[in-house]
């Protein structure tokens, strides 16, 4: 899990600076514990080394190297360090047992059936190539079941990647039988979760996210938990891109990427989200009648003026603001809640991602 959540780190400094990397490995591989590991499986967290080494003196040399690597990088105005957040993917097929049921009451159901189980092999194939070019590791690839793990920033892209293949597949494979609006869709369940909680706690957070993506009206969806160390959970959830709904959340994996760019290019505060959460952490507490009563209009409204006022006094550009008000006013409280656990959700990716490419390092 660390070497997946060190990922994007590693391809980086690996292709910037190729001479520094190979002086760094060829130390790490002094240790005796290391000396036949490849580049991917080296430590690049100082938390790991007593875990990962038996041996004192091997434990100095470790630490020796990692403190010249990140010595060299500070005098190259580099302050980027090893990621210590990594995600685990789960996806499945939406409603696959009805769709079975219904495929076997066809009067070519034997044709149908033979057709669909080898277009799911094909997906099955297919799609661990897909999670390798994301940078992951896919643990199982079986029919419409897919566990991967990922490297932080690469998850939610390598999610909606996998929907679309999974349709395509599909739609190709049984072209000669069923509609493509009769397709089965699929949902996709994302936690993220620091390198050094426990495995099982985290394999159990991501069956949680996928069932909670599965419970999206329509599914075709996706749901995020953000586990952070110290803190409560946080998820997000809603649709894939889909031409067909008008839900608040439809296209998440978009508009979690334009957030991200948002609080990158100090478009958005970073603070902003804990501001938002505050006023209707506050709002909430409130005897919703007596607001009312006191102030002569409805909570929904006191909600939507007090968040425009926090908006202006940001400093934040109008056509963001109209963005932002528009995913929050007239809102239930449970949408503006996902709205803002997006917000937090792009905040942290936009903060722990770093500012170097999670792929080639190019």
């Amino acid at each position: 899990t660390s070497s997946v959540a060190s990922l994007p780190f590693r391809k980086f400094v690996s292709f910037q600076y190729p001479d520094e990397w190979k002086k760094f490995s060829s130390s790490m591989r002094q240790c005796n514990d290391f000396k036949d590991f490849s580049d991917s499986e080296l430590i690049l967290h100082n938390s790991r080394i007593n875990s990962e080494i038996k041996d004192e003196g091997d434990r100095e040399k470790a630490s020796e190297a990692l403190k010249n690597l990140s010595e060299f990088l500070r005098d190259k105005k580099i302050h980027e360090s090893p990621g210590i957040y990594y995600s685990i993917l789960r996806a499945d097929g939406d409603g696959i047992g009805s769709f079975i049921d219904k495929i076997s009451k066809e009067k070519k159901s034997v044709d149908i059936n033979r057709t669909f189980s080898k277009t799911l092999s094909q997906f099955s194939k297919e799609a661990g190539n897909l999670i390798e070019s994301y940078g992951g590791y896919p643990v199982y690839t079986g029919g419409d079941d897919v566990l991967a793990f990922l490297p932080l920033g690469n998850a939610v892209q390598c999610s909606e990647a996998l929907s679309g293949l999974f349709r395509d597949i599909l739609k190709s494979g049984l072209k000669d039988f069923i509609p493509d609006d009769d397709i089965p869709t699929m949902s996709a369940g994302i936690a993220v979760v620091h390198h050094l909680s426990s495995l099982d706690d985290s394999l159990k957070l991501s069956a949680k996210a996928e069932s909670e993506a599965k419970s999206v009206a329509g599914k075709n969806a996706l749901c995020i938990i953000l586990s952070k160390r110290g803190g409560s959970d946080i998820s997000v959830k809603g649709s894939f891109n889909d031409t067909s709904r008008t839900a608040d959340m439809n296209d998440l994996p978009a508009l979690i990427s334009e957030y991200i760019e948002l609080f990158r290019d100090g478009s958005v505060p970073f603070g902003l989200p804990y501001e938002l959460r505050e006023l209707k952490t506050t709002l909430s507490g409130i005897e919703k009648k007596s607001v009312e009563a006191e102030s002569n209009d409805t909570f929904e409204k006191i909600m939507e003026s007090e968040t425009e006022r926090i908006l202006k006094q940001k400093n934040i550009t109008s056509d963001v603001i109209e963005k932002m008000k528009g995913m929050m006013d007239g809102k239930s409280p449970d949408s503006i809640d996902n709205y803002i656990n997006l917000l937090i959700m792009a905040r942290f990716f936009a903060s722990e991602t770093g500012s170097y490419p999670d792929g080639d390092g190019e």
